[in-house]
């Protein structure tokens, strides 16, 4: 089943209030510090997880700082769902990882990853963050917290998939509220000229939703 693709006009999408968006998003790294901050606090740990702990918070201070300039743009009669973040190239692995990592300190469920040949996309590097943690969130919900979810990056001449697959009962099934996520991912592809998918995993037998992006004539791989 393939969703509402976007155009200039955001047929589709053009339902979704940004402060609403905005506000959704918020909660996912509010939610990634406090679980960070808990379990520091919770037991003792050594100097390596000290740091990658302070690094996954580093991170999660700059969504919101993201998610902030976001908001003074719209509240500065900026409409556009995104603020004033343009497209440019982002490295698919590197982004997809660093959202996985994140999202994994909050759902207790099993989170497998597959990477393949990297690729650059060109599209607003933040609200692909955004995207991708909504799309988590809306399979941790799905496929419950003991569940599992795959999350799988592949490249080829046709383009980039980033897709996620979980366990749980299908999409029919996934909570109303997670329209306002798919549509902050409508938005995203729209400026990355992409479109999202949805259909029945066959790995998990859950749902499974990709995000398709247009091939790019640089490929990450060989720009770094």
């Amino acid at each position: 089943m393939s969703l509402p693709t976007t155009s200039d006009s955001d047929n589709g999408w053009s339902g979704v209030d940004p402060l609403a968006a905005i506000a959704h998003d918020l909660r996912q790294p509010i939610a990634t510090l406090r679980a960070l901050v808990g379990t520091l606090k919770a037991s003792d740990v050594t100097l390596d997880d000290l740091h990658w702990h302070l690094e996954r918070m580093d991170s999660q201070i700059d969504d919101l700082g993201d998610l902030v300039r976001c908001l003074a743009g719209l509240l500065a009669a900026d409409s556009d769902l995104d603020g004033v973040e343009d497209p440019r190239p982002v490295p698919a692995n590197d982004s997809v990882a660093e959202v996985t990592r994140s999202f994994a300190v909050t759902w207790p469920g099993q989170v497998v990853t597959a990477f393949g040949h990297d690729a650059l996309l060109q599209a607003p590097p933040q609200m692909l963050r955004r995207s991708v943690r909504n799309l988590l969130d809306n399979a941790g919900r799905a496929a419950g917290t003991d569940g599992m979810i795959l999350i799988s990056v592949n490249n080829s001449d046709l383009g980039t998939s980033i897709a996620v697959d979980d366990d749980g009962p299908g999409f029919g099934a996934i909570p109303a509220q997670n329209s306002i996520g798919l549509k902050v991912v409508g938005k995203t592809l729209s400026k990355a000229g992409g479109r999202l998918e949805v259909s029945t995993s066959e790995t998990l037998g859950g749902a499974r939703v990709e995000l398709l992006f247009p091939a790019q004539q640089e490929q990450a791989g060989n720009a770094r």
